[in-house]
């Protein structure tokens, strides 16, 4: 079951909510993951997406009790890409454990505040699988060496070490988990949407592409950025001595 919520200043939610099989993925619910990420992608009025769950598992992977049929790849696939590549940042808030594509979530998300006492793992070998999607993301965001020896051990690790490998942007004590997930809220209010989202789609773009090629794509891209009607007003009120407020100093 996946329940979306659209809150006060620009927040909205998708919650992973059958605590009851640990929030267990199946089909359904990932194309559900996935539309519900388009739709709040075209709401203007939603500038933060927090990807969350109910329970204190935020996600055990593939519900192995219903082994996934031949539509689920697809399913997983399209809600990872959904996740990536939407132009609204994802947070994604981990209160609870997370085992094998549950990661993937994890990994798909643009910024994720942990609570300390969580725990990780890229299980899948425990049960004679590879995480094949999931490691096709995680080894995008995480360190070389990290992923390896997680993904071949399958051992359970914990946040802070989810955090040292890159897997993680934060842990925080879990007293203070909803606090530093509101901050970056607050932070992402504070910068132009639009810029943001376009922001998001070229670190997507470059970290395909090698440094030379990079650099090609961002040329023109870079002097259409000055001259664009939301950046000259908002260099024109940073420029402006007058102003009370400038850009990033709320």
């Amino acid at each position: 079951m996946l329940r979306v919520e659209r809150r006060s200043a620009g927040l909205a939610s998708i919650t992973l909510d059958s605590p009851g099989d640990r929030n267990a993925l199946d089909t359904d619910l990932l194309i559900a993951l996935a539309a519900a990420a388009r739709e709040l992608e075209h709401d203007g009025s939603v500038q933060t997406i927090v990807l969350t769950a109910t329970g204190t598992t935020f996600c055990a992977g593939a519900n192995l009790k219903q082994p996934p049929g031949a539509d689920f790849p697809d399913a997983m696939r399209s809600a990872l890409v959904a996740l990536r590549s939407v132009r609204t940042p994802v947070v994604c808030r981990l209160a609870g454990h997370v085992r094998a594509g549950g990661i993937g979530l994890v990994a798909a998300s643009d910024v994720v505040i942990a609570a300390d006492d969580v725990t990780l793992a890229f299980s899948e070998v425990r049960f004679a699988l590879v995480p094949s999607l999931v490691a096709v993301v995680a080894r995008r965001v995480m360190t070389p060496r990290a992923v390896e020896e997680l993904v071949l051990s399958g051992r359970i690790f914990g946040a802070q070490e989810a955090q040292r490998n890159g897997l993680v942007t934060r842990a925080v004590p879990r007293a203070e988990l909803d606090t530093a997930v509101e901050q970056v809220a607050v932070e992402f209010r504070q910068s132009n949407a639009s810029a943001v989202g376009r922001a998001k789609t070229l670190l997507s773009d470059l970290a395909r592409l090698d440094e030379r090629s990079g650099l090609d794509l961002v040329r023109s891209s870079s002097v259409e950025q000055f001259t664009s009607a939301d950046a000259r007003a908002a260099i024109a009120h940073f420029t402006n001595d007058s102003a009370p407020e400038r850009p990033g100093e709320r």
